[in-house]
C-alpha cells in the first residue's frame, strides 16, 4: 500500500511540473495500470481497447494481468467475449469467476481449458454440473500457479468426490479451497452422506491448503479423513458436522500444528467425540466458534470450561451456541 501511495505522489508531481491534467490521455501508463487493477478484465477491454493505439499497446502489456468476472447479462455475446478477449489473453488472466451454468458450459466449449492459463491464481465456479466435473478437474491439473479455488457443485456430485479431492490435494501451490453444494443439497441426508464417505480419499497425498471451507453436511470421520491430507491447515470452516458412523479412536485423528481457527456452523457431534477431536487436532487453537444442535439441552458447561482451561490454553476467541430442537437455545 505504501508503494502505491508513493507511486501516486511521484506521478502527481511529474504532471504538475510538466502540464496540468485536463484530458484522460494525459495520465501516465503507470497510473492506468493501477486503475485497471480495480476493474474487471472484460470491461477494461471493451471500454479502452478500441480508443487508440496507445491503449491497444497498454492492454497487451505483458505485466498487465486481468481479473475476469463474467456477469449473466453477457450471455448473448459470450462467444464473442471468449474469442476476442479471453482466448487471446489466456496467459494474462489472474483470476476467473464464472457463476452461471451457461457461462461455464461455454467456457469449456470455446476456451478448451489447458495450461495456457499459466498466470491464473484464483478460480470461482458456481452451478457446476456433475457432467462437467471431469473436464474441470483436467483443467485444474494444468494450472501450476493456482492459489485459490471455490466450487459450487450440483446434484450427484459425490460420484466424483474421490477424484475431486485427489485433484485438490495434488495442486502444488493451492492455499485456499472452498467447496459447497447448491442450496437444494444443503439439508442433512444420512443416506447421501454415506455415499460420500464410501468414496473418501485413502491415499497419502499431502496438500498445501491452509484455508479450507466445507459447505456441505459431512460426518466427523469423513472430515478427519480429509484433514489427514492438510497438515498445513490454518483455518477450517465446516457448514454441517454430524456424528461418526463408527467408533472414533484418538489414533485416527491427525495433529494439525498450524491450525489457528475453527468454525462449525451446525454441529451434532457428541461432546466426547468433539473433545477428543479438539485435543488431538488443535490444542493450539486461538479461535473456536461452534453452533451445537441437540434434541435436549446438554449439561456440558463445566466440561467446556475444563477443556479450555486444561487443553485449549491459547484460545482467545470462543463462541458456543446450543440450539435445542424444542426451540429453546442457550449460549456460552
Amino acid at each position: 500500500m505504501q508503494n502505491k501511495k508513493s507511486r501516486y505522489k511521484s506521478i502527481s508531481r511529474l504532471n504538475e511540473r510538466n502540464h496540468p491534467i485536463t484530458h484522460i490521455e494525459h495520465l501516465s501508463n503507470e497510473l492506468f495500470l493501477e486503475i485497471f487493477d480495480y476493474l474487471e478484465g472484460c470491461d477494461i477491454h471493451h471500454s479502452f481497447f478500441h480508443l487508440n493505439s496507445r491503449f491497444q499497446q497498454l492492454l497487451t502489456c505483458p505485466t498487465l494481468l486481468y481479473k475476469i468476472q463474467l456477469p449473466t447479462n453477457i450471455i448473448s455475446n459470450i462467444e464473442l467475449c471468449y474469442k476476442t478477449f479471453v482466448i487471446p489473453h489466456q496467459h494474462h488472466i489472474l483470476s476467473l469467476r464464472i457463476e452461471n451454468l451457461t457461462l461455464i458450459n461455454n467456457f469449456i466449449k470455446y476456451c478448451i481449458p489447458n495450461s495456457s492459463f499459466d498466470s491464473l491464481q484464483s478460480i470461482t465456479l458456481g452451478e457446476l454440473l456433475v457432467e462437467r466435473i471431469p473436464v474441470i478437474l483436467s483443467f485444474l491439473k494444468s494450472l501450476p500457479n493456482l492459489l485459490s479455488l471455490t466450487i459450487r457443485c450440483g446434484r450427484r456430485w459425490y460420484i466424483y468426490f474421490h477424484d475431486l479431492y485427489r485433484t485438490i490435494f495434488s495442486l502444488p501451490r493451492l492455499r485456499s479451497y472452498e467447496i459447497s453444494l447448491c442450496k437444494y443439497r444443503w439439508n442433512y441426508d444420512p443416506d447421501y452422506d454415506t455415499k460420500i464417505s464410501l468414496s473418501i480419499v485413502e491415499d497419502e497425498r499431502v496438500s498445501t491448503v491452509e484455508y479450507l471451507v466445507i459447505r456441505y453436511a459431512c460426518s466427523l470421520d469423513e472430515l478427519i479423513s480429509i484433514l489427514r491430507h492438510t497438515p498445513r491447515l490454518r483455518h477450517l470452516t465446516c457448514e454441517s458436522l454430524s456424528q461418526c458412523y463408527t467408533i472414533l479412536f484418538s489414533e485416527q485423528i491427525p495433529t494439525l500444528i498450524h491450525l489457528e481457527s475453527m468454525r462449525i456452523n451446525n454441529c451434532s457431534v457428541s461432546f466426547d467425540d468433539f473433545e477428543m477431536f479438539l485435543k488431538k487436532t488443535s490444542p493450539q487453537l486461538r479461535k473456536l466458534i461452534v453452533r451445537h444442535n441437540v434434541v435436549e439441552a446438554s449439561p456440558n458447561d463445566d466440561r467446556w470450561k475444563t477443556l479450555i482451561k486444561t487443553v485449549l490454553l491459547h484460545l482467545r476467541t470462543f463462541s458456543f451456541n446450543e440450539l435445542v430442537y424444542s426451540a429453546r437455545s442457550t449460549a456460552m
